[in-house]
């Protein structure tokens, strides 16, 4: 694939023309970095939009918010229509904007935990783990005369232990699965992580209550798995977005995990 100085006027071969002129069934696109496969599914969104389809009914998704941008700019530099709905998003942007969508009377508006949020919170419950004999915290963990402060409160250990909860979310692994894998794997410190992971979530849901204010408060790595949960107890939700979207396009699609595939084919149908 060749392109001019502009970018515009690309030089494609009969098979990245086939996989833009593509219709009616799922495709994969496969090649090697640097070979154009993001540059075909651009190309394909455009396709789509000179043939007279909406550019709202084109989800195109990504990884990382800068590739987004990149991916939005590249399709609104050379399509004259108007979008109402980002043309490029993340998975977790589009999670966010799921949630969002008003569903009736028991709607609760949603409040996003930053990742620093999140931090201070999980140090602050492990303070409590500290004070209250360090729960089911593996020895190794365990402050002793030769540590050089509490293990469990590094700044390191705190981002290691979100990062943990993080990805078993996002793999759809529960804080009791954790625990199995831990074991089965001799992850010694999995299985007490996994009883914090549950203390965590307890005190989420006791933060809310006394909050007051009806909102729902999630982090980060729930909001792929709460946007699926929200589409299907709200049929007529996912209905409408199912309509909406006639086209999804999937950038570096190898990169997703299971939660992000669930939520892809819940869309697709």
């Amino acid at each position: 694939m060749r392109a001019d100085a502009e970018g515009f006027s690309l030089s494609l071969s009969d098979q990245q023309k086939a996989a833009i002129a593509h219709r009616g069934s799922p495709l994969i696109l496969k090649g090697a970095t640097g070979t154009g496969k993001t540059t075909v599914l651009i190309e394909a969104a455009l396709s789509r939009i000179a043939a007279g389809q909406s550019p709202d009914s084109i989800l195109l998704l990504t990884y990382g918010r800068e590739r987004a941008s990149e991916m939005r700019d590249a399709i609104v530099t050379r399509s004259q229509e108007t979008a109402f709905e980002p043309l490029a998003r993340t998975f977790h942007s589009l999670a966010y904007s799921i949630l969002k969508m008003r569903t009736g009377d028991n709607y609760r508006e949603i409040v996003l935990l930053s990742g620093a949020e999140q931090e201070t919170f999980i140090s602050q419950l492990l303070d409590g783990d500290i004070e209250d004999g360090y729960k089911q915290w593996h020895d190794g963990l365990k402050k002793t005369p030769e540590s050089l402060g509490e293990p469990l409160q590094t700044q390191g250990f705190v981002r290691e232990l979100r990062d943990l909860i993080m990805r078993a979310n996002e793999r759809g692994i529960t804080p009791d699965k954790l625990a199995e894998l831990g074991h089965q794997l001799g992850e010694k410190y999995w299985p007490g992580a996994a009883d914090f992971w549950k203390r965590y979530l307890g005190a989420m849901t006791l933060q809310e209550v006394l909050a007051g204010d009806a909102k729902v408060r999630i982090d980060p790595s729930e909001i792929i798995n709460s946007a699926i949960n929200y589409l299907r107890v709200n049929p007529e939700l996912l209905a409408e977005l199912r309509g909406r979207f006639s086209t999804i396009i999937v950038d570096e699609f190898q990169e997703s995990d299971p939660a992000q595939r669930t939520l892809l084919s819940l869309l697709a149908g």
